[in-house]
């Protein structure tokens, strides 16, 4: 009797341990980021890059403070990947001096016009799919990233960083680095990213970058 109570309570504990083991790897592989996929700009060698002005295709009303976010795209693609990036600047002027307004109807028409004038490697075309500075903050990217010269798409992703659930709290907290100001050393970086629209912006393009680029 006691040999088959003993039974029962290993074969027991072995499935508890069965069922904690499904549960950890569903929920890793559930909250796994796509960090082991190959990264075109290294598995495509490409050496140079630009930035297309993002399109915003969130409420207008929502969008009145959003910052530049092509440039903050650009700055961190420049800051993490071995790539010359075209300076938004120089996009920017280039743009002003030949009237070019960039529109959901021309968009790839500007971009093919801006990879002739620079002629990089991949032109990336972005917009702004969700958008809001409530706290928490959500913000939503679209890119695809095209070949100049044989307008190959190499990628077609979207990505959206929602601050209300844990996982991305948890990326900031992890993965970016500090932002502090003299006035406000006392905050944790995670809330002073969350609570600025720019660093969170920059969170995102950077999140985006590693996954995928």
């Amino acid at each position: 009797m006691k040999m088959m109570i003993k039974r029962r309570q290993g074969f027991m504990r072995m499935i508890s341990v069965s069922m904690f083991c499904m549960l950890m790897s569903s929920c890793a592989y559930q909250l796994e980021p796509v960090m082991k996929q190959d990264r075109i700009f290294i598995t495509e060698n490409i050496e140079s890059a630009l930035v297309v002005p993002f399109l915003c295709l969130s409420d207008p009303e929502d969008v009145k403070d959003l910052p530049p976010v092509a440039d903050i795209f650009a700055s961190e693609l420049a800051r993490f990947r071995d790539v010359a990036v075209t300076h938004p600047s120089l996009v920017q002027a280039y743009m002003k001096e030949h009237n070019l307004v960039i529109t959901k109807e021309n968009v790839y028409d500007v971009a093919d016009t801006l990879a002739a004038a620079f002629d990089p490697d991949v032109i990336i075309i972005g917009s702004i799919t969700e958008y809001s500075t409530y706290y928490p903050p959500v913000m939503g990217i679209h890119i695809e990233v095209k070949r100049t010269h044989s307008r190959e798409t190499l990628l077609n992703t979207s990505m959206v960083c929602d601050a209300r659930y844990n996982y991305i709290r948890a990326s900031l907290k992890d993965d970016y680095a500090m932002y502090k100001t003299d006035n406000e050393e006392s905050l944790y970086k995670q809330e002073l990213v969350l609570q600025k629209i720019d660093l969170f912006t920059r969170f995102v393009c950077y999140r985006l970058i590693k996954r995928y680029l």
